[in-house]
């Protein structure tokens, strides 16, 4: 349709000055018309995109966005120059040719384009903080170097006594970190340790709860009682301990903020596995065979057949494996009897300031075990994942403890890479 128009407009223009005695080659009159009304088109249609999103009235995490936006679009109408219409003299026709080569939008258009893709962004980042789930604030901490321990708090246990109660939170997540010292802060536990530990995470179901609640810390800032940082932030309360320097608080409060709007780098967090089928390698113990990843590359030299320690010959990377094979004269039954003992004096065994120790049975290939996790909340924490499996062919308890502290940098998702190197045993 359009190009039928403008072919219209050229015939009569042709005619007119035709029949005046006047021949005037509207080529380029043609062509600049055809590009004037595509770019009109694009801004018309990035106006009422722009237009629509603010009519949505969908919150932004930053409030600021929604005048920057109306302000690019009062911009984009006064910059809007409306068609020429059909000349009628060749002084016209000279004139609007000149208003069409003078014609760009393009700068609009980015500005424009710029403002709303950034509002997009701010509704779609407050979208990830409005009342988020519990497993949500779980993955988000756990992709933050430094958190070592992380423990969401039931009804049972929550400290304040306050989780889903009116204007309460609707959970509340505790985190330790590797920069606290964990033997001056009392408790067995990461929820007993509190936000003294490292931090926790308050998420309420409104943003007013939230401020209600912020506000309500602030009254302590200062204080002998302030407990830390606190920052708003959606409906979610980050708070750091005061065991931390200001330059830590806010360091640490900036990588949880950006965990949680997705806003960190792909290999920032404990993301990737070190388990390669290719390059992994295979230990025999107690009849048992294990593939290990390949980033244990090195083997302690006071390892033997019955026990080997193994670590990465990366400085950086703080992170164990020890396997172990201990022959009893026991039989299947026997084990079962002794097994939850065996486990519990192996943990004892692993540091004196042991707290969150989690138990469960296994069978892995036909092998009965119990396996289990831990934080050894020492000065530096580190988080230990275990088990020990009986195989009653040699008659041999295999123990498997794995274990990094807060100041590894790798990326490596070491909790993933044991539950593989689980799965890999085989007997022999």
């Amino acid at each position: 349709m359009k190009k039928k128009t403008s072919l219209l407009i050229i015939m009569t223009l042709f005619l007119y000055f035709t029949g005046c005695g006047t021949q005037i080659d509207l080529t380029e009159y043609n062509s600049l018309i055809t590009v004037a009304q595509e770019k009109t088109t694009e801004l018309d249609s990035s106006i009422l995109e722009s237009e629509q999103l603010l009519e949505s009235h969908e919150t932004p995490l930053d409030s600021n966005l929604i005048a920057e936006l109306e302000t690019a679009i009062s911009n984009a109408k006064t910059a809007r120059i409306d068609l020429p219409t059909t000349p009628k003299t060749e002084a016209e026709l000279l004139q609007s040719v000149e208003l069409l080569q003078n014609l760009n939008y393009d700068s609009t258009l980015e500005t424009l384009e710029n403002a709303k893709t950034t509002l997009e962004k701010s509704i779609y980042q407050y979208s990830l903080v409005d009342a988020p789930t519990e497993s949500y604030i779980i993955d988000c901490l756990s992709k933050v170097h430094g958190i070592m321990g992380i423990s969401a708090v039931t009804e049972e246990n929550d400290p304040n006594g306050q989780l889903n109660k009116a204007g309460g939170y609707i959970s509340q997540v505790y985190f330790l970190s590797n920069l606290v010292d964990q033997t001056k802060i009392p408790g067995n536990s990461v929820i007993e340790k509190g936000t003294s530990g490292g931090g926790s995470i308050e998420v309420y179901s409104t943003l007013e709860d939230a401020q209600k609640r912020n506000d309500y810390l602030s009254t302590f800032d200062g204080s002998p009682l302030a407990s830390g940082s606190h920052t708003v932030i959606g409906t979610v309360i980050i708070r750091t301990s005061h065991e931390l320097t200001a330059t830590q608080q806010k360091d640490l409060e900036q990588k949880i903020v950006d965990s949680l709007l997705n806003e960190t780098t792909e290999d920032s967090g404990r993301t990737i596995s070190g388990y390669n089928l290719s390059s992994n390698q295979t230990i025999t113990i107690g009849g048992l065979s294990i593939a290990i990843p390949a980033y244990f590359d090195v083997k302690d030299e006071l390892s033997t057949a019955q026990y080997m320690h193994f670590y990465p010959s990366i400085e950086e990377y703080y992170c164990s494996l020890i396997v172990t094979a201990e022959s009893l004269e026991i039989d299947n039954p026997t084990f079962e009897t002794v097994k939850n003992d065996l486990v519990t004096a192996l943990i004892e065994s692993c540091g004196e300031n042991i707290i969150d120790t989690k138990l469960a049975e296994i069978n892995i290939s036909n092998l009965n075990g119990v396996r289990f996790s831990c934080i050894d909340a020492a000065e530096i924490p580190s988080l230990l994942n275990g088990c020990i499996i009986f195989n009653p062919d040699t008659k041999a308890v295999i123990t498997i403890i794995q274990s990094f502290d807060g100041n590894d940098v790798s990326n490596y998702d070491y909790v993933g890479d044991f539950e593989k190197l689980l799965n890999s045993i085989q007997p022999i």
